[in-house]
């Protein structure tokens, strides 16, 4: 998975845009560990990030 879907993934905006990606970028993240990993690893920096502007 490329990090453009990653993180449109991550963000909401490919369900927004196109449910049916979504749904196969969600499947290949139950299948592949290594885009999994990616993506939980890119949802921390994001929630990090997030808590830091929150400070």
């Amino acid at each position: 998975m490329d990090e453009g879907t990653l993180h449109a993934l991550l963000d909401g905006a490919l369900r927004a845009e196109s449910p049916d990606e979504a749904d196969r970028a969600e499947a290949h993240l139950r299948a592949c560990e290594d885009c999994r990993a990616r993506y939980e690893r890119a949802a921390e920096l994001r929630d990090a990030a997030t808590g830091v502007l929150a400070t």
